[in-house]
């Protein structure tokens, strides 16, 4: 990881957000209230920490101008403005996550109290691992920017085999699959395409194409049943996910044996940081699109299944984890 720059001060924040108001020629309406500013060492962003969602907007600014501004002035590249309830909120999450593995400490093989004491426990304390361990971690990597993140944070503490569920290109088509490949190379970790439940996704596909029914939590459940078996039969005891939904329990169980972490979602990160963090290992973000062209084929067929793709969009923006503007381009996405 680059070496952080040195974290400004609240009134060095709070003096320039002023001086980028007079810098665009703007006046700010009412007095800044800036309660506090950090660096998180995981996303590598600094935040900027106000009371309230008034004191959001003027320190973001029309348009974000503000926020750029800043960015500029400071010379820095990913600045984050939030409320302290989302500071609250994102402390809680990560200390329901640390708590559950707590729960679970008992039922731990050696090699996944490892994992957890070594690795997974510092990033929910908000601190970077002080060595990489050596236990053997899989993790199912879909080539979209969540799991990407995950890959990116594993890479450097521990031993991750990345595995992709590829039945065919009706779920990853070849630029996902260059994609794939160029990440994995660039961070130097093992991949294995797993194709040998081919039948069973396309059957799968074709009868929910076929009744008019969504796709994604089936495909959901048998991606995990496939994911599961492959990791007891190469001695995987830690499997990964790049969910950023979960949290608290759900964020962190142990299934037949395997210890499963959704790892963004244990860390309460949302879509932005899961997109800087990808991005140092070379991930282009590309235009919001939703759902693989299987789905998206089923969407044409059959367009009242939009609606329940919309909804699990919607699900993920009232949790916090995609900014309204997000979703509003997946929705657009799927709208056509």
């Amino acid at each position: 990881m680059e070496h952080s720059p040195k974290t400004p001060s609240l009134e060095q924040v709070t003096r320039i957000i002023k001086e980028a108001y007079a810098e665009i020629g703007r006046g700010m309406l009412g007095a800044l209230r800036v309660e506090s500013v950090f660096r998180d060492p995981i996303s590598q962003t600094l935040f900027v920490v106000v009371s309230d969602r008034v004191n959001l907007s003027r320190a973001i600014g029309p348009s974000g101008r503000i926020r750029h501004v800043v960015k500029k002035k400071l010379g820095i590249d990913r600045i984050k403005v939030v409320t302290e309830p989302q500071v609250f909120f994102r402390d809680l999450k990560r200390r329901l996550a640390f708590e559950a593995i707590k729960g679970l400490k008992m039922e731990l093989s050696h090699n996944q109290r490892l994992f957890a004491d070594e690795v997974l426990s510092p990033l929910l304390m908000g601190n970077l691992p002080k060595r990489r361990v050596s236990c053997a971690v899989a993790l199912a990597y879909s080539g979209g920017v969540d799991s990407t993140a995950a890959l990116v944070l594993l890479s450097r503490f521990v031993e991750v085999k990345a595995l992709t569920i590829a039945p065919g290109p009706y779920m990853i088509p070849k630029g996902v699959r260059k994609r794939i490949e160029s990440i994995t190379s660039s961070l130097g970790v093992r991949h294995e395409y797993l194709e040998s439940s081919a039948t069973r996704f396309w059957n799968l596909f074709a009868e929910c194409l076929e009744k008019a029914v969504h796709p994604c939590g089936r495909c959901k459940t048998l991606m995990e049943e496939v994911l599961l078996r492959n990791a007891r039969e190469t001695g995987a005891e830690v499997l990964v996910y790049g969910d950023l939904l979960p949290i608290a329990s759900e964020s962190v169980s142990l299934r037949s044996e395997i210890l499963v972490v959704r790892l963004p979602a244990a860390l309460a990160l949302d879509k932005q940081d899961c997109i800087h963090i990808a991005e140092e290992a070379g991930y282009r973000w590309s235009p919001y699109t939703y759902g693989c062209p299987m789905l998206k084929q089923i969407h044409r067929a059959h367009p009242h299944t939009r609606y329940t793709s919309i909804q699990r969009i919607l699900r993920k923006t009232y949790a916090g984890v995609l900014t309204p503007s997000q979703s509003l381009r997946y929705i657009r996405s799927i709208m056509g």
